[in-house]
C-alpha cells in the first residue's frame, strides 16, 4: 500500500468513526425523553441555528454555523451531551441591537438587556460567571427553552421579512435552506421514526 493510500485509507476510517459516534449520540440522546428527540431534530435542521447560539461560538463552544452535515450533527450532539445534559451550563439570555452611531460609539451590534425590554432577543450563553455576576437574570438553560428559542427567532425573522413585504423572500429562503439541507432532514425523520418503534 501506498503512503497515499494509507492516508486516504485512515481519513475514510476517521469519518466513519465520527459519523458512527455522532449517530450514536444523538440517537441515544433523542431515545431519553420526547423533548430531547425534538430538540435533536430540531436543532440538526432549524435555520435559526446559528442566531440563538450566536454568542456560544466566542466562548467555548463549538461552532454550531458549519459547512456539513457531519459537521452539525457532531456539535448538536456535543451541545446536547455535554453542555445542556452535563456541565456545559448554558443560559438563556435577552440582547438588542444596537447602532452605535446613533447611541455613541460608530459601530452596531449587541447589548445585553432585560427579557421585557423592547427589541430584547433571547439567546444562549455559555459563560458560568456572568450569569452568577447578573444575579438569576439569566436562566439556567432547559431543553423546552431550546425548542422555545429556535421557534421565537424563526417567528421574528418571518414576521420581519413580512412587515417589510418581503413574505415572498421568507418562504425562498426556508425552502432553500431545506433544500441544502436534505440530507439532516432526512435523518432528523430517521430518528423521529427510531424513537417512536
Amino acid at each position: 500500500m501506498t503512503a497515499s493510500q494509507a492516508i486516504l485509507n485512515h481519513e475514510k476510517a476517521e469519518i466513519d468513526f465520527r459519523y458512527t459516534t455522532a449517530y450514536a449520540d444523538l440517537l441515544r440522546h433523542a431515545k431519553e425523553s420526547p423533548v430531547l428527540c425534538e430538540v435533536v431534530c430540531e436543532m440538526l435542521t432549524s435555520y435559526q441555528l446559528p442566531t440563538a447560539a450566536a454568542s456560544l461560538r466566542g466562548c467555548g463552544y463549538r461552532e454550531l454555523l458549519t459547512s456539513g452535515p457531519l459537521d452539525r450533527m457532531e456539535r448538536v450532539a456535543h451541545f446536547i451531551g455535554y453542555d445542556l445534559m452535563d456541565d456545559g451550563d448554558p443560559g438563556l439570555c435577552w440582547h438588542r441591537h444596537v447602532d452605535w452611531e446613533t447611541e455613541g460609539d460608530g459601530d452596531h451590534g449587541f447589548v445585553d438587556c432585560l427579557e421585557s425590554d423592547e427589541y430584547a432577543q433571547p439567546y444562549w450563553e455559555r459563560r458560568k460567571e456572568r450569569r452568577e455576576h447578573d444575579m438569576g437574570r439569566i436562566k439556567l438553560l432547559s431543553p423546552a427553552q431550546v425548542l422555545w428559542t429556535l421557534k421565537w427567532h424563526t417567528r421574528h425573522y418571518q414576521e420581519l421579512q413580512e412587515s417589510v413585504g418581503d413574505g415572498e423572500e421568507w418562504q425562498q429562503c426556508m425552502d432553500d435552506h431545506k433544500h441544502r439541507n436534505g440530507m439532516l432532514y432526512a435523518l432528523a425523520s430517521e430518528i423521529r421514526r427510531s424513537v417512536q418503534s
